[in-house]
């Protein structure tokens, strides 16, 4: 399973570094056509704008926080994976992820919010959905302390 990383800027950009990504995952599985590959993708400049442009400032309630984000995945996640389908076959499963910081409103202290949500492109039946599944799973939101 191959694995490319892609960083969006600006909306401007997306389409772009999505046809790359899924460019490189191609050209890597040229030697075998079986091989597939994972694109992630950290949306985080996206949605600290989004954030930014919906309520100024970092301080925040953990709980709000967290429901922006999830909104903004809701957001972006269909409209990345429409873009992917329409560029390759080798490409299995998206990775979005973001991270961003906030000042808990209860003590002030410095956090992060990390989010990733994983979008499969392929079959339900496929032999990659069991790996992705897996990684799904594995994956969920954590608060770190700023350290």
């Amino acid at each position: 399973m191959h694995l490319e990383c892609k960083r969006v800027i600006s909306e401007n950009n997306m389409e772009e570094l999505i046809a790359s990504a899924c460019k490189q995952i191609a050209t890597r599985c040229i030697g075998n056509p079986s091989d597939r590959g994972i694109a992630a993708i950290s949306i985080s400049k996206l949605v600290w704008k989004a954030l930014r442009e919906a309520a100024p400032g970092v301080h925040a309630d953990i709980d709000e926080l967290r429901l922006a984000m999830i909104a903004n995945l809701d957001k972006w996640g269909p409209v990345i994976t429409e873009l992917f389908k329409r560029f390759n076959q080798h490409t299995v499963a998206i990775l979005l992820h973001y991270k961003m910081p906030f000042r808990r409103k209860s003590d002030g202290a410095a956090a992060f919010l990390n989010r990733f949500s994983i979008y499969p492109l392929c079959d339900p039946y496929a032999p990659e959905m069991p790996l992705l599944a897996a990684i799904g799973e594995r994956l969920h939101d954590s608060t770190l302390p700023n350290d």
